[in-house]
């Protein structure tokens, strides 16, 4: 940092970016999608039956979708 009249000043040593913080990349992407309350509602309803989350349950459908092609 610098003063208007050139002189520097001292940094106080806080603040800022510190290396090796933050979340660590999981290599996976992100995506959205958008539904009505009723199918956030059956898609709830199955992945409890499921045993899973509902993003994990979507996913599953998904791939599962690909593969039978």
């Amino acid at each position: 940092m610098t003063k208007t009249d050139g002189e520097k000043t001292k940094k106080s040593g806080r603040g800022g970016a510190r290396a090796g913080s933050g979340r660590k990349p999981t290599g996976s992407l992100k995506i959205q999608i958008r539904v009505s309350t009723e199918e956030m509602e059956l898609i709830k309803k199955n992945a409890a039956e499921a045993g899973t989350t509902p993003a994990g349950y979507v996913k599953n459908a998904v791939l599962l979708k690909c593969v039978e092609k």
